[in-house]
């Protein structure tokens, strides 16, 4: 019965504290001129990176996804915007840095141009990009098969 009291004041206890009240220490909104949402973010020593999905229209009802990295220090003021993909669907899934501060995102496209210039193996692929603190690509590399691919999360090894 000890036992059963012991579990029970934890999980109350634990229970309780997911009710505190939370103070917004910062709150900026990010406009790229089409609805936003966030995927992922990041955060290095001296700045922050969002990983977004932006839905534009052709105004035909022809919607399509980009990628949109955006770059903020850590008092939330905007340093840059970038807008990467190609002519078809770039969806984001995931945003890293590595310990020399460069940044990765993998993302799902069925695009073959713009900044996708390993090109599409069919259907949906996985498209990993490596940028610079500017936003400048480094490296971009797709991956999958003939059907479609989904990414889901970037993890960064030491050992590469």
């Amino acid at each position: 019965m000890k036992n059963l009291y012991t579990m029970l004041f934890l999980f109350l206890g634990l229970f309780s504290f997911a009710q505190l009240p939370k103070d917004i220490v910062n709150q900026h909104c990010y406009d790229s001129g089409w609805p936003d949402m966030t995927e992922d973010m990041v955060e290095t020593k001296d700045a922050i990176y969002i990983l977004s999905d932006r839905l534009t229209d052709d105004g035909n009802h022809n919607y399509d996804h980009d990628i949109v990295i955006t770059k903020t220090n850590h008092a939330g003021e905007l340093i840059w915007q970038k807008i990467f993909g190609g002519s078809s669907e770039d969806i984001p899934a995931s945003i890293i840095t590595d310990s020399l501060g460069m940044i990765y995102f993998g993302c799902m496209t069925y695009s073959s141009n713009g900044d996708i210039q390993s090109g599409n193996i069919g259907g949906l692929d996985i498209w990993i990009v490596k940028i610079d603190t500017s936003g400048q690509i480094i490296w971009e590399q797709t991956y999958g098969g003939s059907r479609d691919d989904y990414a889901a999360y970037l993890i960064y090894l030491e050992n590469g």
